[in-house]
């Protein structure tokens, strides 16, 4: 092979290479946004299952932003009784969660987070929301990938738990059988979440 030869094969491959360069730069930008992309949504996903499944065990709702606020809160009581909220911080970027004024990052970069309540007919409460009244919420936010250029929508509509802080739950039946002997007792225990 000749100097003139290689030469010509070394072009040719370098030519080659040049056409291919943006074609592999477009897949690797569509393989880095779908990674991103992908991580938001683990990151909302996370979120989402989190605020749901507290709300869900919620026995009462004390406070909720107004449908019209992206920078919405929703403070409540736990199983436990233990006042807490899930607020959007602006400063962070993130959902936190955590006893009122004491909250500590749960999800996020979010753009915002959006709560509608719902009372037992359905209908939409209108700002300020009574919590006594409210049977289901909507949650809305928009995760964002750590580099800021993907975001993934996520959506989810609790209902919550019917029993309200102050009622008498059953929480044990001891029954006595027909061949029982007449000194066993029939007893039910009684429990006040309330109290």
């Amino acid at each position: 092979m000749t100097l003139i030869e290689v030469l010509l094969v070394v072009l040719m491959v370098a030519v080659l290479m040049a056409a291919l360069a943006p074609v592999v730069r477009i897949v690797q930008q569509g393989w880095e946004a779908g990674a991103q992309r992908l991580e938001a949504l683990q990151n909302a996903r996370v979120g989402m299952e989190e605020m749901t499944r507290k709300l869900r065990q919620s026995p009462r709702i004390t406070a909720v932003s107004g449908p019209a606020d992206t920078a919405g809160y929703i403070e409540f009581r736990d199983r436990d009784n233990v006042l807490v909220r899930f607020r959007f911080n602006p400063v962070s970027g993130n959902i936190d969660y955590g006893p009122s004024g004491s909250e500590s990052p749960l999800a996020g970069p979010v753009n915002g987070l959006t709560l509608v309540c719902y009372d037992g007919s359905g209908a939409q409460l209108p700002a300020p929301v009574n919590g006594g009244s409210v049977r289901a919420v909507s949650i809305v936010f928009t995760a964002v990938a750590p580099a800021g250029e993907a975001t993934v929508a996520v959506s989810s509509k609790v209902f919550l738990r019917a029993m309200a802080l102050n009622s008498v739950v059953i929480n044990e039946i001891m029954y006595k059988s027909p061949g029982d002997p007449p000194q066993k007792k029939e007893w039910i225990e009684l429990y006040n979440p309330g109290e």
